[in-house]
């Protein structure tokens, strides 16, 4: 296994908020890392849900961002259940073109939905909104 990177970004006075993107789009998951480390974050990025629990057992993440649908194996809902399953006051932000996919499901605390496309503000203030919740839980 290759070492977990995070590409490095800070928010005022110090603060590091981790975010691990799951998109098995290269295209949209670069676009995704581009704007959250320009946006200060620190990002690590995976294109599937196995990969995402790999990097997260090693180095656990503040918020999660994934896709619904990741292709073969495990889907986002699936991905966002086992690490909220392990780290129980995980947030988890979930993104889909597919709105269909939530499919009525109704969203615990700590968790967003995004529907693509979408403006980067959007997904800025989603990301500020649960990691502002995960702070004040922790």
């Amino acid at each position: 296994m290759s070492e977990i990177r995070w590409a490095a970004g800070r928010l005022g006075k110090g603060l590091v908020v981790k975010l691990l993107v799951v998109d098995d789009d290269t295209d949209v998951l670069e676009a995704l890392i581009d704007t959250l480390i320009e946006a200060g974050f620190a990002v690590a990025m995976a294109s599937t849900a196995e990969e995402a629990l790999t990097i997260a057992a090693g180095a656990t993440p503040d918020v999660l961002v994934t896709d619904l649908d990741l292709g073969s194996g495990m889907s986002g809902f699936d991905l966002g259940n086992e690490a909220r399953r392990r780290w129980p006051l995980l947030p988890v932000i979930y993104i889909s073109g597919r709105p269909w996919l939530m499919n009525g499901r109704a969203l615990r605390e700590r968790e967003a939905f995004i529907r693509k496309p979408f403006h980067n503000r959007d997904l800025l203030g989603e990301v500020h909104a649960v990691s502002a919740v995960a702070g004040s839980a922790a």
